[in-house]
């Protein structure tokens, strides 16, 4: 990667411990949008989003890989993703939050029903949102609450599961049970978690969703921080696996 400047910073974190032993490190590269920065480094390239440079940057994760991503700064390789982009701008400057318009499970039963704000976040793994609305869709596709917090999933059912489905910016993305349920197999045994888990976020930042990894997995992301002629805006387009990028096609189609 060439950043054009020798006096950028980057930054890798991995973490001592984590609840999905099969995802890998974090990485903070300053995603967060200006008033968020972190003092003592900065986020990458901020310098070079000053001078007009570097305003855009675009985590991609394989969604059917086991080897990690990559990150593209500067704009987004059109390889990664099944076209068009929908961008949503940003509603609040201290994260990359924005409004969410409704969250269907399947036929039946709707969450965010008024609306909602929801964050956009490389570093959180699942899909977090208020108890009551997560217990509620738990209730829903047959969930068992574990200890942990998280749900566990009987694998014979994940091919009934209904889809969940984000409305975002007028446009729809769904997440199949195949998307939202991890399945972890150890030893022989194969166990099947819920993407999804309860946290209250309280006020004045809260309530809110946290769309983590198990949306960002299936769904490329491009963080737009935004010029002096335009806010800051998020890009979301359904992520095309290397192997589909091999073949020319869409692995989801």
């Amino acid at each position: 990667v060439n950043f054009s400047s020798l006096h950028s910073s980057f930054q890798a974190l991995r973490p001592r411990t984590t609840p999905l032993p099969h995802l890998g490190p974090r990485t903070a590269s300053g995603h967060d949008v200006p008033s968020h920065d972190v003092p003592s480094l900065g986020p990458l390239g901020r310098e070079r989003r000053n001078a007009g440079d570097i305003t855009v940057s675009c985590p991609f994760r394989d969604p059917e890989g086991e080897d990690g991503g990559e990150l593209v700064l500067g704009g987004s390789d059109p390889d990664h993703y099944v076209p068009p982009l929908t961008f949503i701008p940003i509603t609040k400057p201290t994260y990359w939050q924005i409004r969410m318009q409704r969250v269907q499970v399947g036929t039946g039963l709707t969450l965010c029903a008024q609306g909602c704000a929801a964050i956009l976040d490389t570093g959180t793994s699942l899909i977090t949102g208020p108890s009551e609305e997560i217990h509620t869709l738990h209730a829903t596709i047959g969930g068992f609450p574990l200890f942990t917090g998280q749900y566990l999933i009987h694998c014979s059912r994940v091919p009934v599961l209904p889809a969940v489905s984000f409305l975002l910016g007028g446009a729809w993305f769904n997440l199949t049970a195949q998307d939202y349920v991890i399945q972890i197999s150890q030893g022989g045994f194969r166990l099947c978690l819920s993407g999804f888990q309860a946290l209250d976020v309280p006020p004045p930042a809260g309530p809110l969703w946290i769309l983590g990894d198990v949306f960002l997995g299936t769904y490329l992301a491009v963080f737009d921080r935004g010029d002096s002629n335009a806010g800051a805006r998020v890009g979301l387009a359904r992520a095309r696996s290397r192997e589909a990028q091999r073949r020319g096609g869409n692995a989801h189609a």
